[in-house]
């Protein structure tokens, strides 16, 4: 029996606006979708990516723009296929600028 998919993640440093977050998906052999949530307590964004039926780990990359300056945002990676769920949260990067 196939589990869920393997996650690990890790983001690039911030600049300003933007962050890069980086994740590697196994989707142990079933198509994935991966969703990347990013945000503050007030507001949050997500964005879904696919992931092909495959045997190794997928390395996703999504950029996060539109950020402020100097404000913390969490993120997480969320990948799901027919066989589960992974959650891997409790992120965060912090762009460059004063603290907000």
């Amino acid at each position: 029996m196939v589990g869920p998919p393997s996650v690990a993640a890790d983001a690039a440093p911030a600049t300003r606006t933007s962050a890069v977050v980086h994740a590697w998906v196994k989707p142990h052999g079933l198509p994935a979708t991966v969703r990347v949530e990013w945000g503050t307590a007030n507001r949050w964004r997500s964005r879904r990516l696919a992931v092909p039926a495959l045997g190794w780990a997928k390395h996703v990359r999504l950029r996060l723009t539109g950020l402020a300056p100097g404000k913390r945002y969490e993120w997480r990676v969320v990948a799901t296929t027919r066989a589960g769920t992974t959650v891997l949260g409790g992120r965060h990067v912090r762009t460059w600028g004063p603290r907000r």
